[in-house]
């Protein structure tokens, strides 16, 4: 693993450039369930290799030579992934002429993002304090703050702490902008089924038990060919909520670089052969993220319980499999406090399942392009 060392005996921070990924992986599987797939050298080379993004590593080490906090960020570039297909045909010519624009864009409308960091590593030999842990915090997040000035990034677009450690003074006390975030959370740590289904809410244990009644059953998909079928389901679902459309191709990339590895799984459930509800979940040092969904009109048409069918086997599924948590990914706590009634929706759908844990989103502009204006009238950025 070769290391770039800089400023090591005041920081003790380096920046990787050839990253370990057994080292890197095995010190994140040292935090828990706080080193997610998004710090993982999976989630970076799926990145890489499927859009062209440049991983940055950086590493704070103690006086032993033990790493006690690292973060992977994203260098990426204004026009990528998803933002383009909405276009359709077109999209898909755009997308294969901006394989030639990406070192281009790169020069002109570079960004930073990550999510889930920096963690912090509890080693064996030395504990970190809360005070050493701030400090690892603040260092981190400045010289990833300073690549990002030096590498002409016009923003750190998406800084997503740890959900169990959220520096918000530190991030405020750099110049970062902060959006209310939240997430649920089901602990899966029960020590029977009967327990784990008890601890979710009446209602909830109501709509479960008449989804079945209904006829509905849920299962894992085992077969790429199947993964079409979940991605109309997504369509009909992100159409009918006016959200962004993810194309086929980002389905199966993501299968085809996460699932033989064992880092994705894909569930459906279903009436008489026909589809109701899927979700795709991602996982990793035993949390399991519910990372993008989807549901049938007919679902709604017809008063159908499958969502709670679907999400009920996919939590079971993870408890039967020795996971910790089980993330519902994501609530708006920000648009909450706005008034508005469809984040709110999310939130109480959301909350019969699990815990309430809250975070925010940060952001930091350094300038603005005003070509970038122009570009935000006609097209919405995938971050």
């Amino acid at each position: 693993m070769s290391l770039k060392i800089t400023d090591r005996a005041i920081l003790m921070i380096i920046e990787i450039k050839n990253v370990s990924a057994k080292i890197w992986n095995e010190t994140l599987e040292k935090a828990g369930p706080s080193g997610t797939i998004f710090q993982s050298t999976f989630w970076a080379d799926y990145l890489k290799k499927t859009y062209g993004d440049r991983p940055i590593y950086l590493a704070y080490l103690d006086k032993r030579g033990d790493i006690i906090g690292q973060l992977l960020a994203v260098e990426s570039c204004y026009g990528k992934h998803s933002a383009l297909t909405q276009l359709g045909k077109k999209g898909r010519i755009i997308g294969k002429f901006y394989k030639y624009a990406s070192s281009l864009l790169h020069k002109i409308f570079p960004f930073i993002f990550w999510e889930s960091g920096p963690v912090i590593i509890q080693q064996s030999q030395s504990y970190v304090t809360p005070l050493k842990r701030r400090m690892v915090h603040r260092e981190i997040i400045n010289r990833i703050t300073g690549i990002a000035m030096s590498r002409g990034c016009y923003e750190v677009k998406l800084a997503r702490p740890s959900y169990f450690d959220d520096p918000s003074d530190i991030f405020s006390s750099i110049g970062f902008k902060k959006k209310r975030m939240g997430t649920i959370l089901v602990d899966l740590e029960c020590s029977s089924l009967e327990k784990l289904f008890k601890s979710v809410d009446k209602d909830c244990r109501r709509c479960i038990r008449r989804g079945i009644e209904q006829g509905i059953e849920a299962s894992e998909i085992s077969k790429v060919t199947d993964l079409k079928q979940f991605h109309n389901l997504h369509v009909e679902h992100s159409e009918r909520a006016g959200i962004k459309i993810y194309p086929y191709s980002h389905f199966a990339s993501l299968w085809s670089y996460l699932h033989p590895i064992g880092k994705l799984a894909v569930f459906v459930s279903y009436r008489q052969e026909k589809l109701l509800a899927g979700m795709l979940c991602l996982m990793h040092n035993r949390i399991v993220h519910a990372y993008r969904i989807g549901e049938s009109n007919y679902v709604r048409a017809n008063r159908l319980y499958a969502n709670y069918v679907l999400w009920w086997y996919v939590i079971r599924w993870a408890h039967e499999r020795g996971f910790k948590y089980f993330d519902c990914m994501g609530v708006e706590l920000y648009k909450i406090d706005m008034g508005c009634r469809k984040a709110l929706t999310i939130y109480r759908f959301k909350k019969k399942w699990g815990n309430l844990v809250e975070f925010n989103d940060y952001t930091r502009t350094f300038y603005t392009p005003k070509i970038l204006k122009l570009f935000n009238r006609f097209i919405v950025d995938y971050l």
